[in-house]
Order: C-alpha cells, then structure tokens, then sequence
C-alpha cells in the first residue's frame, strides 16, 4: 500500500495526503539514481543462495501489531500508548526505547495512527497532515530531528517515535519463526530472529 494511501484511510483528504508525500517520494528518487542496486542481489549469487526482499509486507505486519497495540490504549494518554508500545517484545528488548518526540506524555492520545512502512518515515509533512485532519498522536519508527523538532515547536500533536531495528523487527521475527517451524535453516543478521 502506498504512504499516500495509508493517510487516505486514516481520514485524510486525498489531494493533502498527496501533497505530503510527493517530496519524500521527489527525494528518495532521486537517492534511488545512486544507489547499488545488485549490492544485496550480488552477495546472493556470490554465497550461491536465493535472494527475495520481503521488507515491506513484513513492515505491514509489523504496523498492524503496533497499531492494535496502541489501540488498547485508546482513551488514555499518550505515555499510556507509549507504554503499551513499550510492552511489545521486539520494543521492550531492543537498544532504543520508545520516546516522545513531540507533545506531552500527559496529553490524551485522541485518535493514534502507527504511521510505519513504504520505505521511509514521513517526516514532517506527513505527521502535520495528520495533525490537521484529525489525527492527535503519530506513532513513527523514527524521524530525522530537524523535523522532531519543528514538530515540537508548533505543538499540533504528539509524536511518539518506537526505533526503526525493534520495530522492523515486529515483523520480521514472526516471519523467521514461521519459517523455522517449516523446517528451514534461517541465519539472522542485524538483530532479527530473536
């Protein structure tokens, strides 16, 4: 599912939601010229093993898990999401901890939306369209601080900010021990398989 359609079920106008990803996506394009693209492909070939990259629906698991997650918060504050994101293995293990970006641990959390996947965080943009259409907490994996910071400084709403390699990990995880349980020998990097 693409960024601007995860803000589009959350209630955000389509032309606004456009409007907040297209620079992320302007940016990252341009990144893309760049980039090594067989990197990951090669080292596959070179250790003679298949190579499939699956990042993204594993982030999706991932969101979903935080998502209900933050949602058993609902009607509490926002340290009370923070907490309930913080009990979630992956995040109560990792080398980060959940934080508070923007907003008061005290505010309410109003409406919570886990904003995680599509390749990249949204920044601000993205975060502010929420806070403009309704959404009172945004829950990233993580946020570049000129952005954290500009965030803050205006005070439309709460961001909670979880760790991008614990909360990859929500995802991946799941999937590692699947595969496991089906017999297959997995050897995890980074973290993963914990």
């Amino acid at each position: 599912m693409s960024r601007s359609n995860c803000i589009i079920q959350a209630g955000v106008p389509a032309q606004a939601a456009h409007a907040a990803v297209d620079p992320r996506i302007r940016a990252m394009q341009d990144a893309y010229h760049s980039a090594n693209h067989d990197r990951f492909p090669s080292l596959a070939r070179l250790l003679g093993i298949p190579f499939m990259n699956i990042h993204g629906p594993l982030d999706e698991i991932g969101r979903r898990l935080m998502q209900q997650q933050a949602d058993r918060a609902c009607g509490g504050t926002v340290g009370d999401v923070m907490d309930a994101l913080a009990g979630l293995p992956e995040l109560a293990s990792g080398h980060t901890r959940v934080q508070l970006g923007a907003g008061s641990c005290h505010h309410p959390a109003g409406r919570v939306v886990v904003a995680h996947g599509c390749l990249t965080h949204g920044g601000y943009a993205v975060a502010d369209t929420y806070f403009r259409h309704g959404v009172s907490t945004v829950v990233y994996i993580h946020c570049s601080q000129p952005d954290v910071e500009r965030l803050a400084g205006e005070g439309r709403g709460n961001l909670i900010i979880t760790g991008h390699i614990a909360s990859d990990l929500l995802g991946i995880n799941p999937f590692l021990q699947v595969l496991r349980e089906a017999g297959l020998e997995v050897v995890a990097l980074d973290g993963a398989g914990g």
